[in-house]
């Protein structure tokens, strides 16, 4: 680590893991502060832009290869809907890199580790849990989703997690090529 940069924390982590509380845990035991939905807000307030919206496209792609043609084909009616996405996902990382510039702090998914790269020293963390049982416990308890419906909810979460990444990093290896099922 460089002397006289900051340096920050980034958590990938798979859904259900558990990563949002060892960020939490993390932040109160380095005293730093932690960022993760908290950076929509902060996003939203410096942009003038709706929170509402950027919760609904939050570490998801806008949608499959074929909806990206179609809006592509058609992009001059419908270019402002297909930049969007662009556009918010540049803000956040505005955001995160304006934040490390202030000092050390964590951030929590939102393709940060790269948002970072060459802004700071970084620390890349990737949160898993040993199985999928302890997962679906999890996000019953937390998220209240019925366990039936359990480890679906994971691996949409998971999935989506996993291409929002890869469509705004190009990053196809890495830990969710490990860790996602092919």
């Amino acid at each position: 680590m460089s002397m006289g940069r900051n340096c920050c924390i980034t958590i990938e982590r798979q859904y259900g893991s558990g990563g949002r509380e060892v960020a939490r845990i993390l932040s109160e035991r380095l005293g730093i502060p932690c960022y993760g939905r908290e950076l929509l807000a902060v996003t939203a307030a410096d942009n003038g832009i709706s929170i509402e919206e950027l919760k609904k496209l939050d570490e998801k792609r806008t949608g499959s290869l074929l909806h990206d043609l179609v809006l592509y084909a058609f992009r001059f009616q419908n270019y402002n809907k297909m930049q969007e996405p662009f556009d918010i996902n540049k803000e956040v990382s505005d955001t995160i890199r304006r934040l490390a510039r202030k000092g050390p702090c964590i951030f929590i998914g939102r393709c940060a580790d790269f948002a970072l790269d060459g802004e700071c020293d970084v620390l890349k963390l990737f949160i898993y849990a040993s199985s999928m049982e302890k997962r679906k416990r999890r996000i019953c308890e937390v998220d209240d989703i019925a366990f039936e419906k359990a480890e679906e909810e994971i691996q949409k979460r998971d999935s989506q997690r996993s291409d929002y990444y890869h469509y705004f990093t190009g990053k196809t290896g890495g830990i969710w090529k490990i860790m996602m099922p092919v």
